[in-house]
């Protein structure tokens, strides 16, 4: 993601949410934050909660839990709040790393899945200590 957000940044990510949803799998959701500089203004924020809003019933049939990358821990804090009073129709948590983020959303997501419960415990240990943050490329 750009340091700041535009309206422009805001359409090409929902553009390319709409491919994922078009997709015939179920998925998982990494958002990285990482890069942003300055938190999107109240117009760019009111413009992704109604696409949000406009997209619960494909956002509940397709994904199966999204993981956002929020370094500061402030911030962390205020998006699960924010999740709390308006909550998505998938599970949704935020991490202060790549490494946690991709872990919730390969092992823990939810062990109520049937393919989770298929995955042995001792693979399921592994994949987690094989997820490091240098095998992702930025």
């Amino acid at each position: 993601m750009p340091p700041v957000l535009t309206v422009a940044d805001i359409e090409y990510m929902q553009a390319c949410y709409e491919l994922v949803f078009a997709a015939p799998t179920r998925h998982a959701l990494i958002v990285d934050t990482t890069t942003i500089v300055r938190v999107p203004d109240a117009t760019l924020r009111r413009q992704m909660k109604a696409f949000e809003d406009s997209r619960r019933p494909i956002i509940g049939e397709k994904n199966i839990g999204s993981a956002i990358i929020i370094q500061s821990a402030v911030v962390r804090g205020g998006y699960t709040a924010l999740r709390w009073i308006s909550p998505q129709p998938a599970p949704n948590r935020a991490f202060p790393n790549l490494r946690e983020a991709a872990a919730w959303c390969v092992c823990g997501i939810t062990p109520s899945f049937a393919y989770f419960e298929k995955i042995p415990r001792a693979s399921r240990a592994r994949t987690i200590r094989s997820i490091e943050p240098r095998s992702f490329a930025r």
